[in-house]
C-alpha cells in the first residue's frame, strides 16, 4: 500500500491508497487521534466521479475503459492541485 496525505485548511485531510483495504482510512485516522466524520470517494484511479450521487452509478465511456486498461491512472502528484475537497 502506498499512501499520500494533504490537510486543507478546514480541517479535512485528501488522502490516495494506491491499494485500499476494508476501512483503512478509518482505520488509519483513528490510530493518530482524527476519528473519520465524513468520507467521500471522489475517483477510483483516473476515473472521476464528479455529479454522482451516493448509490448513482454510469455506465463506462469507451475512453474510460481504454484509459483503465492502458492503466493510465493518476497518482499523488496531482493530489495538491485538485478540486478533492468534496
Amino acid at each position: 500500500m502506498c499512501a499520500c496525505c494533504v490537510a486543507t485548511r478546514s480541517g479535512e485531510l485528501a488522502l490516495v491508497l494506491h491499494e485500499g483495504r476494508k476501512r483503512q482510512v478509518r482505520y488509519m485516522t483513528a490510530a493518530v487521534g482524527h476519528p473519520v466524520v465524513r468520507l467521500i470517494r471522489v475517483r477510483v484511479g483516473s476515473l472521476r466521479l464528479d455529479g454522482l450521487a451516493a448509490g448513482q452509478y454510469r455506465l463506462l465511456q469507451p475512453s474510460d475503459i481504454q484509459t483503465v486498461a492502458a492503466g493510465d491512472l493518476d497518482g499523488p502528484e496531482d493530489l495538491a492541485d485538485s478540486d478533492e475537497e468534496e
